[in-house]
């Protein structure tokens, strides 16, 4: 499997010492990771002999860690063999079935563009805090237009709030996409 380093797939599994969901899962040429609450979904270059199943964490660090380049290799193949010659063992792990809870292709949706940073920037000035432990949620208030069987997104700002903060308010205005 070559995965581009620019992709941090370790950020998505749960850094809880207790909690099962600590490794990736490769299907197909997609690397997935959970942590329970958020899901990441990576394209990967399978190589001959790859099999689906476990990608370790571990190894994906390793890998990264022995290559200074923009893609990284592990051979999947009953164990982790990277690059480097170093050797991990692979284990049959459940992986919860993250195909039923994504949105039906198709369907009708709302897609906004959103300026990470901004939006970051105004989670901060709200004294959301950060982190898993201490995190709160935010909720996006999208104004819509047009009649009420045809709703759309109107190109207004969106409304920034705390879940536990109701005297706090953000507004950050969406940007143009493709």
């Amino acid at each position: 499997m070559i995965i581009k380093s620019k992709y941090k797939i370790e950020k998505a599994v749960s850094q809880d010492e207790s909690y099962m969901l600590k490794d990736a899962n490769l299907k197909g040429d997609i690397l997935r990771a959970t942590d329970g609450r958020i899901c990441v979904k990576i394209p990967i270059e399978r190589e001959e002999g790859d099999t689906d199943g476990q990608v370790k964490i571990e190894a994906i660090e390793l890998a990264r860690k022995s290559l200074k380049f923009h893609e990284h290799s592990i051979k999947l193949n009953g164990s982790h063999k990277l690059s480097n010659g170093a050797e991990i063992s692979r284990e049959e792990v459940h992986f919860p079935n993250i195909d039923a809870i994504e949105p039906v292709k198709g369907r009708q949706e709302l897609a906004l563009h959103i300026d990470f940073a901004l939006l970051s920037r105004l989670v901060e000035a709200m004294g959301i805090k950060k982190g898993i432990k201490g995190s709160q949620a935010i909720k996006l208030r999208i104004p819509l237009e047009g009649p009420a069987n045809e709703p759309r997104v109107s190109h207004s700002s969106i409304i920034v709030t705390a879940k536990n903060d109701n005297e706090v308010e953000g507004i950050i205005m969406p940007m143009r996409g493709e």
